[in-house]
């Protein structure tokens, strides 16, 4: 589930297991919402991603949310979706920890 992905030319490295912890490994759970199926809820305080399943399921994901992001409540529209999307720390974040966003580069990416 969490081993190496080939991306193009590019081998993506399994995750480390230190970081497998229970609480934030991909799983399915028990989760009541009026949500239907296929809908997604975020808990920003939780900082879990629910994916709706049938049956009071739910795919749980462990994430992390910004301070907008624990600011907003309601419902959006996602208008797509991309895989691999690319992420740059805001401009705070790179001064107050330069050595934790230190670039990665990638064979075949910027």
């Amino acid at each position: 589930m969490y081993g190496p992905v080939q991306d193009g030319d590019t081998l993506i490295p399994a995750v480390d297991p230190q970081y497998l912890t229970r609480e934030k490994i991909r799983q399915e759970v028990d989760y009541w919402t009026n949500e239907p199926p296929g809908n997604t809820v975020v808990d920003p305080y939780a900082r879990y991603l629910y994916f709706v399943l049938e049956g009071s399921r739910a795919r749980r994901y462990a994430v992390a949310v910004g301070d907008e992001g624990r600011g907003f409540s309601g419902e959006e529209i996602v208008p797509y979706v991309r895989e691999w999307l690319r992420w740059t720390p805001k401009p705070n974040k790179l001064s107050e920890n330069p050595e934790l966003y230190v670039p990665q580069r990638h064979a075949g990416r910027p």
